[in-house]
């Protein structure tokens, strides 16, 4: 198509991770919104040499914020919060974004390799309320597949969330001696864990 337009609201304290992502099957022509160190970054290629834009302000701060992607021919633009604007161009040669793939948010399947976009190809921690692609509404809670998808909470606190599938490791070499003492703050709404 010679115009695509996506706009989603995200609510994130992640500092970089892959919010959306299209392609051509060959990933020749491509379209991506990712976080870089809390900004945003707008990637997209019709075929002839890939365009970067980035904003100017971070969004890894908890709030809600209106990301909006415009590009139409070779002109891309990206919008936070209805007044951080950045303009870019594509070279000259083609104006398609022909993109026939799934459109992947919040991350890729782990068996999928991204080729054109970079090391931030990994799914973050991250609440989307709102999918607008074409002008058009999209259901959020009825997508064609959803893996490791959940609710969104209605308040936010930093802090890590794990759903009951997870885990972390704090130190892999982690040595105690004859005393040890542990102190954490945690919430749940479960009986047992």
């Amino acid at each position: 198509k010679k115009e695509f337009k996506v706009k989603v609201d995200i609510r994130t304290f992640a500092s970089r991770g892959l919010v959306f992502y299209v392609a051509r099957e060959n990933q020749a022509d491509f379209a991506s919104i990712q976080l870089l160190k809390g900004l945003v970054q707008f990637k997209f290629d019709n075929g002839k040499g890939q365009v970067v834009i980035n904003s100017t302000v971070a969004v890894n701060d908890g709030e809600w914020h209106t990301l909006q992607i415009t590009r139409n021919r070779r002109n891309g633009i990206l919008t936070v919060d209805g007044r951080d604007r950045q303009k870019g161009k594509s070279p000259e040669g083609a104006t398609i974004l022909d993109v026939t793939k799934d459109f992947y948010l919040g991350g890729v399947p782990e068996a999928y390799t991204i080729r054109k976009i970079g090391g931030y190809t990994h799914s973050m921690e991250m609440c989307v309320r709102m999918l607008e692609i074409m002008d058009e509404v999209r259901d959020l809670a009825t997508p064609a597949e959803r893996v490791d998808v959940g609710g969104c909470f209605e308040r936010v606190t930093a802090g890590s969330y794990f759903s009951g599938t997870g885990y972390a490791v704090l130190s892999d070499s982690y040595y105690v001696g004859q005393d040890m003492e542990v102190v954490f703050e945690f919430r749940t709404n479960q009986r047992e864990a």
